[in-house]
């Protein structure tokens, strides 16, 4: 189980990387303004402390994989629709850190020498630890444990 997670997340993590690439390729950093949009997102996470990071990626996978969850809440496929709907919504604006969104900004770190704007080695080394590793773990917490935890005593399956 341990190796397929690893290869999930290596393969999630590469993907991410390539779509950085992709958008640098596909000129979205020689709009000025998605550039400044860009390294002002890797700079905000990058002072996140830890602990914030930690417990933004518990509730962020608490809301996506409970999105899961309620849509065994009915039959009908527009209140599926509505209901994962409202939860990802929720999640959208709450501003929570998802381990793979974070991928990709992460990805776009080393991009960021092309165009003059100092990101060395620190600061990707620094984005992994401070950022990735306290969401990562957060995310499982939220949504592997938490909320499987609070369905198995509710249910009792």
């Amino acid at each position: 189980m341990l190796i397929n997670l690893l290869v999930v997340l290596i393969g999630n993590f590469i993907g991410c990387f390539i779509l950085s690439l992709f958008t640098w390729w596909a000129g979205f950093f020689d709009n000025q303004v998605f550039l400044d949009n860009a390294v002002s997102i890797f700079n905000h996470k990058l002072v996140m402390s830890w602990w914030k990071a930690f417990f933004s990626g518990i509730l962020c996978n608490f809301l996506v994989a409970g999105s899961v969850y309620i849509s065994h809440a009915t039959r009908s496929s527009t209140a599926k629709f509505l209901l994962i709907g409202l939860l990802i919504m929720v999640f959208d604006l709450s501003g929570f850190s998802p381990f793979l969104s974070n991928a990709y900004v992460w990805g776009l770190g080393p991009l960021f020498n092309i165009y003059g704007i100092h990101s060395g080695f620190n600061d990707f080394l620094q984005f992994g630890y401070q950022v990735q590793l306290p969401i990562l773990f957060g995310n499982f917490i939220g949504g592997d444990i938490l909320l499987t935890g609070m369905y198995y005593l509710i249910f009792r399956k």
